[in-house]
């Protein structure tokens, strides 16, 4: 009898890992960087032995979130993205439980942005970028129509989505984050050399259950800004 359980609970967790691969993986790759960074693999999908799933050394390629700010007319340029890590800790033997707990995990994010210098801009790509502001705005007024009468999608990750957003038993924990907005030099039209930036050490956000009412708990350690200006050697 020990011998079948043991056979199913395996069964299981290989539909799992193939779902995960299928559904998540295959679906984020190809906006993220892969194979090695300072000698250590980037953008490394982990699946432990509860199928729990992380995401070590992320580091998202910028072309991509470039193309989306362009198209969107975002006066802003990304230059790095990752994160140390991302976990993910899904309830997988009570997905469907009010009780069940769900926890994330972002650790170490970095994003770096630059302003768009003023050589950057182009009257054609400002029109073109109105145009698909309003073209992506009338085809999402669309779609909220369209779903109002379809079905919720019934994907995997669809409904990993819906559980989440619904469930009442939440923690989010995040450290290490650091976003800087920095110009690295200053010649010509335009503001000199600067850096900007927003550091939190840590965050932890936890929805929860509390006499028939959810709550939601914010705990915030020690954030802080910081502005520099000077010469490039000087924002390093």
């Amino acid at each position: 009898l020990g011998g079948l359980v043991s056979g199913a609970t395996n069964l299981v967790k290989q539909r799992i890992h193939a779902l995960i691969d299928n559904e998540v993986t295959k679906k984020i790759t190809p906006f993220l960087e892969v194979g090695e960074y300072k000698g250590e693999p980037c953008s490394d999908f982990v699946v432990n032995e509860d199928s729990d799933i992380s995401l070590e050394n992320m580091i998202l390629k910028t072309s991509v979130v470039n193309e989306s700010l362009q198209k969107a007319n975002v006066p802003f340029r990304v230059s790095l993205c990752c994160a140390k890590r991302i976990f993910f800790d899904i309830p997988w033997g009570n997905l469907l439980s009010a009780e069940a707990q769900w926890r994330l995990e972002l650790h170490g994010l970095q994003i770096i942005l630059q302003p768009l210098e003023w050589y950057d801009w182009d009257v054609e790509d400002l029109r073109k970028a109105k145009e698909a502001s309003i073209e992506g705005a009338l085809a999402a007024l669309i779609k909220k129509l369209k779903a109002l009468d379809a079905k919720p999608p019934s994907g995997f990750v669809e409904t990993i989505k819906r559980r989440l957003m619904s469930a009442i038993n939440v923690t989010v924990h995040i450290s290490n984050v650091h976003v800087r907005l920095e110009r690295l030099h200053g010649e010509g039209v335009g503001a000199p050399p600067f850096s900007l930036g927003f550091i939190l050490p840590a965050m932890d956000v936890v929805t929860s259950l509390a006499n028939e009412a959810m709550e939601t708990s914010v705990t915030i350690e020690r954030a802080g800004i910081y502005c520099r200006a000077g010469l490039l050697n000087g924002l390093t």
